[in-house]
């Protein structure tokens, strides 16, 4: 693709992309090519919204799909319309779109362009898609997608979850970031009793064939071979409640010569790979954990091989492995042990690369460089700081997405504990709440005396006689338990 035409076209995907969040065309469930939201930041809406599903205990299907080709797919007509509604001229989208349509395409060796071409008036019919490599690709998926999403939306699709202190509802219809679109469905509670619970796995299927055909509408499908479904059905398993590993009713794909295509199951206390983090409904890190510590392996493996000088190897260290482990902890719950095992291997991979014994003292490794120290990271201390730059950011901001899921695990947390106050300033208990997001913050918080506060206001006492019974049992001294 001609550069000169590539540079306009990326000028075309800013200016969608400013005036669909100007005008709100974008829809919140859309993370991709938008500003101030990242892969990350998306990873940690996935995590809040597993947590929210084993503290409320509510029966989902969790179905993560990918768009099959989804920029060579776009039916360019459709990409004109998209255009014009997000504010592109008509001149000028005609201008990209009748380009696509004629361009010649040539094959590019060492030797030189061939003599020979494709496309351009050879074309019998003219092809769709954008092409790969498009500089308005990204956001011009973006659009589209999002009257895609806000139809699930208005269909009463995907998650619903109600804050138990606040009662304030909150729906979101998936999880995208470009053309990867996780679809967690809950099951919808009536406030009735009287009426059953409708079954999520129906619910499921309904809302994967609307977007399905939504999809092929605009020219994409889904890839049956990356897509798969994860039952989060919860039962008793003595005194307490765990993940169902049996199977439910099968979920099916409509192929477009209407055969149906049975998607794989997984086991719920199984992780999976999502925006270059390994999580699973169950909450466990053990996956992550393993992947963390392969990624170490295979980067002392690499530099050793190379022989870096010292110098070059303290960059590597911060540019590459650093930034790997970085990228994954905003989203993570890391326990103690296991930040110890991935710092121990870390630590083992480093310090003798940059010229340091490997028994070095942790005060002076972990120490920031501009006070004299090694400036090797710390996991479990970059973690907690960026569990707390989440709650900085997305606490205040009543309309974001993260800010919402927060605010209902901290007041299920809040519920889990059964003690008053604001919920950022509870105790971690271990003997009540599930192992969440939020548990292991509070857990660093104490351990590090950090005190954040929130505006919510916690439970509250139902009468002037009445007292907060876990209160009272924890006032009790109990040798041997905490």
């Amino acid at each position: 693709m001609d550069a000169r035409f590539n540079h306009n076209n990326k000028l075309i995907g800013k200016k969608m992309m400013e005036y669909g969040e100007r005008k709100g065309l974008l829809a919140k469930e859309q993370f991709g090519s938008r500003k101030h939201k990242s892969a990350s930041d998306h990873s940690c809406n996935k995590r809040f919204t597993m947590d929210l599903i084993r503290q409320s205990e509510t029966a989902t299907i969790y179905i993560a799909n990918d768009a099959k080709s989804c920029y060579d797919r776009i039916i360019l007509m459709v990409a004109y319309l998209t255009m014009r509604t997000h504010g592109i001229s008509a001149t000028v989208a005609k201008s990209t779109i009748y380009t696509i349509l004629n361009m010649r395409h040539y094959v590019r060796t060492v030797y030189g362009d061939s003599m020979e071409y494709y496309g351009g008036e050879k074309w019998d019919t003219k092809p769709h898609g954008c092409g790969q490599g498009n500089g308005y690709g990204p956001a011009l998926w973006a659009c589209i997608s999002s009257p895609l999403l806000h139809i699930l939306q208005m269909q009463g699709y995907g998650t619903k979850l109600r804050c138990p202190i606040s009662n304030e509802d909150f729906h979101i219809a998936a999880f995208a970031f470009v053309d990867d679109v996780d679809m967690i469905q809950t099951e919808d509670r009536e406030t009735d009793e009287s009426k059953p619970v409708d079954d999520p796995v129906a619910q499921t299927q309904e809302s994967l064939n609307l977007w399905t055909n939504s999809l092929r509408v605009a020219g994409g499908d889904i890839e049956s071979s990356k897509t798969f479904y994860v039952p989060i059905i919860h039962k008793w398993q003595g005194s307490r409640k765990v993940l169902d590993k049996q199977p439910t009713k099968s979920i099916y794909i409509n192929g477009t010569d209407q055969q149906r295509v049975s998607l794989t199951i997984k086991d719920p206390n199984d992780a999976f790979f999502t925006l270059g983090i390994w999580q699973s409904p169950s909450g466990d890190e053990k996956s992550q954990v393993e992947y963390l510590l392969e990624k170490i392996e295979a980067w002392d493996t690499h530099t050793t091989k190379n022989k870096l000088p010292w110098s070059l190897a303290r960059i590597a260290m911060r540019a590459t492995i650093g930034r790997t482990l970085l990228y994954s902890l905003p989203a993570i719950a890391l326990d103690e042990k296991q930040c110890y095992n991935i710092q121990k291997k870390y630590r083992q991979a480093t310090l003798g690369k940059i010229g340091f014994v490997r028994t070095t003292s942790k005060l002076l490794t972990e120490a920031p460089v501009n006070v004299g120290g090694i400036g090797l990271l710390s996991i479990e201390v970059q973690q907690l700081i960026h569990h707390v730059n989440i709650l900085l950011i997305h606490g205040p901001d009543h309309k974001s997405v993260t800010n919402r899921l927060l605010r209902s695990t901290l007041e299920y947390h809040a519920l889990e504990t059964g003690l008053p106050g604001d919920p950022l300033l509870l105790p971690a208990v271990s003997y009540s709440t599930q192992k969440t997001w939020i548990h292991q913050t509070l857990h660093s918080l104490s351990k590090f005396g950090v005190n954040i506060y929130s505006d919510i206001e916690g439970l509250a006492l139902w009468g002037s006689n009445d007292s907060f019974i876990m209160e009272k049992i924890r006032s009790v001294v109990i040798p041997g338990i905490q």
